[in-house]
């Protein structure tokens, strides 16, 4: 979390993993609030992991 938090306030993060964060918060938030199952929540995040994977692989 302090990483997170120490990466965020130096300005470290990049734009598309910043919203790669957001988009699982939102996830875990509605697995929260009764909206998806862990299920769907796990396929999501993974969904999202290996789309990121694809992105970094294409820069190198």
């Amino acid at each position: 979390f302090y990483t997170l938090e120490l990466a965020l306030y130096l300005g470290l993060l990049e734009e598309e993993i910043a919203q790669l964060m957001l988009d699982d918060l939102s996830d875990y938030l509605d697995l929260r609030r009764g909206r998806k199952t862990l299920q769907e929540v796990q396929e999501n995040m993974q969904k999202r992991m290996v789309m990121s994977l694809r992105g970094l692989g294409k820069s190198i």
